[in-house]
């Protein structure tokens, strides 16, 4: 008897399953019989998501069962049941499992190779060059088991001693000794997941390649001896992974970018900004392979570090946890929790099934491209505004979902509001209210002008419903908990998951991929959205222009899909002009808590009614209290904030609120950006001579920046491609160009075997030179830095430089309230 499940595979017929007993690890392999349903007109107990009867058919093998559905593809015959057999029994045997399942019990390997290239950096497609070192951190030992083809002695480490401790280091005599006693250790003690930084496009499949290189056998990677690699597109061109049958892969490089913006994804990068940690430093010599050769004790220190700075990351973030617990929820493998699409299709399978209800068993083939409109955002009123508040609609498109009742199940076939208006405009009559006509009976009209059915509750509603609940569950027992010292720990993942979930939701339902994708589903969504956003801006600024008494103002000064900017300085100024500043936000806290919400609330509720909705959901709740704002264009503002959601900032330390602004862009070398959020927060707070000195103050700070401090990051794609004998094509962008240089110039001073070279996809960065210089055109780029033979230190455009990454972004800001990022020349000043 199997506890609960960690892995469920298929390989044939048979459903491979690896799972836990009393905390320990059982393997199980069995036949599995699959059911298909068919519409049938007697009862069996079993019914579509459509209410149609299904009869049962079981099949002896799950091969047959797609025989049959092959034969019948494209057929009149309603075919219904979910297709993914291993997803299927997972639900049927294991659907406990998110209330049983022990994170001690996972074993979760943390791995880095290291493998000793002479030319250049080596591709996980060819596995050339020969592994020289991997650490694993073994999550239930809590070790670092790490193998080496050399002598490594704690007592030389570089590393803490508590991570020194933790290290468990095997000597191996070669490179096939090495894999060998590897090999050894994963057989005896085979990892439910294996993670680490890049592992899917480097470390997993190298590892594989290599064995097969070495007729090792990559299979034995498996603990049922089934792996191998396959192609997948990505946007620089087709890569290898490896699919390791009964073992998940989580590359946490993937979850940290799906979860965070940063200007670099270099573990080095991300560790310093999260961790305030970073690699272990090895600038004394050129290459890590040269490490190997030259110092092969700091060599294996490097790997034992990287390795423990994914281990602390994720410590921090608890990104595997949460893809854990999601997989339990949905009854799936871990690693399938990277597609929103599966988690949502298994969700709604196991909604349905437990209500003895079934799925359509084919996808359907989608040819409307028409895309799905977006969120609506106001051109806003630019300028430096004062007093200001926002307010958010509380999970909008989830929220849209269960008031409108959209669901696949509840749409009305054969009507439509105003079927001849554009959607523009049939969302301006219904801002105008005008009369809905016949309408079908006991149904929600969206703002598509689609109807959903009130007579019962839809499954993706309903789902949704469940999950908002319950995360209002959790996050109540989380906060009693903090409150009372207690370890919330539990309480807050699984609110976090659920927020996961219900956000996610939306995606996978405009997924032209999904079950059950409906662009009319999608349109019906995101047209509310606009709707309900502009009656929350109707209602605020009828409630502003009568306490102010004025006529038609627009105190609104930006929308963003779900929030509302608010100008409060006029109320400020008539109202209580001469109160501190912590009194104004106490008043502006009491305003929005007993007036701007009470009418918001009423206008959601008009809007129910005018559209007979299934239930009135929107939640509309003031965010941001600030002192100072300014919008340069849409989606691109600061804000001074002294109050946020409740929390009140310290009287010295406002938060500023950053969205679209130079200084968070990926582009923005980090050496900048804590001066670039200065001159914003000085923007906001002081007047313009007070920035333009502290401008001038930070050029001469920049002037003194070294080449790595003050360049560009950037993403290097398609060097390979635009790279000619003689120069390069027509319009490369400059990171190109200077990549591309800097490969030529390793080659000029003979240097490939000591520095790796730019590869396509790699990030990197870039810097201007002065013309005429050393290298030929006006760009260089390096991965982390240069090397000193290139001598072009001397011709770096500082000028260039500083405008491009300091002028232009707060010119931009500045310009259209009327400022500017330096003192202008005038008449005046030259006359004196």
């Amino acid at each position: 008897m199997i506890d609960y499940y960690t892995n469920i595979s298929r390989v044939g017929d048979e459903i491979l399953i690896r799972g836990i007993t009393n905390g320990e690890e059982v393997r199980d392999c069995l036949k599995y019989s699959p059911t298909l349903y068919i519409e049938h007109p007697n009862d069996y107990g079993w019914k579509t998501i459509f209410g149609k009867n299904v009869k049962p058919i079981q099949f002896d093998t799950m091969s047959e069962c797609k025989e049959f559905t092959d034969t019948h593809k494209g057929s009149n015959l309603g075919l219904y049941g979910y297709p993914f057999h291993q997803a299927q029994y997972c639900l049927e045997e294991f659907n406990d499992t998110i209330d049983r399942w022990r994170k001690e019990d996972i074993r979760i390997f943390n791995i880095d190779i290291e493998v000793t290239s002479t030319e250049g950096f080596p591709e996980a497609r060819d596995a050339a060059y020969p592994v020289t070192a991997i650490c694993i951190h073994d999550s239930k030992i809590d070790k670092f088991v790490t193998f080496g083809h050399g002598q490594w002695s704690a007592e030389k480490s570089e590393l803490p001693p508590e991570l020194v401790d933790k290290v468990r280091y095997v000597a191996c005599a070669d490179e096939r000794d090495l894999l060998n006693k590897f090999l050894r250790y994963w057989d005896m003690f085979t990892p439910n997941i294996v993670t680490g930084w890049n592992i899917e496009m480097f470390d997993m499949p190298y590892l594989y390649n290599r064995l097969e290189n070495l007729g090792m056998k990559g299979r034995k990677l498996s603990p049922w001896g089934k792996a191998r690699v396959r192609e997948i597109p990505t946007k620089h061109g087709h890569e290898q992974v490896c699919a390791i049958v009964g073992v998940d892969q989580i590359d946490y490089l993937d979850r940290y970018r799906k979860n965070k913006i940063q200007e670099s994804y270099r573990l080095d990068f991300i560790a310093e900004v999260e961790l305030g940690e970073r690699k272990l430093d090895y600038s004394e010599v050129q290459g890590l392979h040269n490490l190997y050769f030259d110092n092969f004790q700091k060599f294996i220190d490097y790997n034992i570090q990287d390795v423990n700075l994914v281990k602390r990351l994720d410590e921090k973030m608890g990104l595997i946890d949460a893809q854990i617990l999601i997989a339990y929820e949905a009854c799936i493998n871990f690693e399938e929790v990277s597609s929103p699409v599966r988690v949502w299709d298994c969700l709604i399978n196991k909604e349905l099934w437990f209500n003895r209800k079934v799925t359509n068993h084919f996808v359907p083939n989608v040819n409307d491209h028409q895309s799905i409109p977006g969120g609506f955002v106001k051109q806003p009123q630019v300028g430096k505004h004062g007093w200001c508040m926002s307010f958010d609609l509380n999970s909008l498109y989830p929220h849209l979902i269960m008031q409108f009742n959209i669901s696949p199940e509840t749409f009305i076939e054969d009507w439509r509001l105003w079927p001849h208006e554009s959607e523009e405009g049939r969302v301006a009559r219904l801002l105008a209210g005008d009369g809905l006509g016949d309408v079908p009976m006991n149904a929600s009209i969206t703002a598509a002008g689609f109807a959903y059915s009130n007579e019962f509750e839809g499954i993706i509603p309903r789902l949704m419903s469940r999950m908002y609940q319950d995360r209002k569950k959790y996050k109540k027992e989380m906060i009693r908990k903090q409150k009372a010292g207690e370890n919330d720990s539990v309480e807050n993942l699984r609110q976090y998951v659920l927020k996961i979930l219900l956000n996610s939701g939306y995606g996978a339902m405009v997924n032209r991929y999904f079950r059950w994708y409906d662009r009319r589903m999608g349109a019906a969504i995101t047209l509310s959205g606009q709707l309900v956003i502009q009656i929350a801006q109707r209602e605020i600024n009828k409630w502003m222009n009568k306490v102010l008494k004025t006529d038609n103002v627009d105190y609104v000064i930006a929308i963003d899909t779900d929030s509302n900017y608010v100008n409060m300085q006029p109320l400020v100024d008539k109202m209580f002009p001469n109160k501190s500043k912590e009194e104004i936000v106490d008043i502006l806290d009491k305003i929005a808590e007993e007036q701007i919400q009470k009418i918001l609330d009423q206008g959601f509720e008009q809007t129910k009614e005018y559209l007979s909705a299934y239930s009135q959901k929107m939640i509309m709740e003031r965010e941001a209290i600030a002192s100072s704002a300014f919008w340069t264009a849409k989606k691109r503002y600061a804000m001074c904030v002294w109050d946020m959601e409740g929390v009140r900032m310290p009287a010295d330390k406002p938060k500023l609120k950053i969205q679209g602004l130079e200084a968070i862009r990926s582009s923005t070398p980090q050496s900048c950006r804590g001066a670039l959020l200065d001159m914003i927060k000085l923007t906001l707070l002081e007047d313009e001579d007070t920035v333009q000195k502290f401008i001038a103050e930070f050029k001469e700070k920049f002037r003194k920046f070294s080449p790595e401090e003050m360049a560009f990051p950037r993403t290097m794609n398609n060097v390979k491609k635009m790279t000619l004998r003689e120069g390069f094509m027509k319009g490369t962008p400059p990171h190109v160009r200077g990549a591309i240089v800097f490969n030529r110039m390793l080659k000029k001073h003979g240097l490939e075997k000591e520095w790796e070279e730019i590869k396509n996809g790699e990030k990197g960065k870039f810097i201007y030179l002065i013309e005429p210089n050393n290298v030929g055109t006006d760009v260089i780029s390096f991965a982390t830095s240069l090397p000193e033979v290139f001598d072009v230190a001397k011709y770096i455009d500082v000028e260039k430089m500083f405008e491009k990454t300091i002028l232009d972004p707060m010119n931009m800001i500045l310009q259209p309230i009327g400022w500017t990022a330096e003192v202008q020349a005038s008449l005046e000043s030259f006359f004196g």
